[in-house]
């Protein structure tokens, strides 16, 4: 979806710009294609009343505050930016 692309490519930006030193992918290591709640709920809600994200982060950089720290103020901070963005209509 549209949408889901909009806002998974500004939460990218966002995480980037506030730490440049993260790696931040899109589908890894999975293929983003298996079913999952998620899937099921695009199934059951337009684009329009549905959008949907999963966001993983890796183990390693949670084993101490610092990297807990790190990741969710990077995060908190790119829900801030993107916030309101429009998950469109493309069902």
């Amino acid at each position: 979806r549209a949408g889901e692309r909009t806002i998974a490519s500004g939460l990218k930006t966002e995480i980037l710009r506030c730490t440049p030193d993260l790696k931040v992918r899109f589908n890894y290591p999975y293929k983003g294609v298996s079913d999952g709640m998620t899937t099921w709920l695009r199934k059951e809600f337009p684009s329009d009343q549905y959008t949907g994200l999963e966001i993983e982060f890796n183990q390693k950089l949670l084993r101490n505050a610092t990297g807990w720290d790190t990741c969710l103020q990077a995060f908190i901070a790119a829900l801030g930016k993107i916030r309101g963005m429009e998950s469109g209509n493309d069902e």
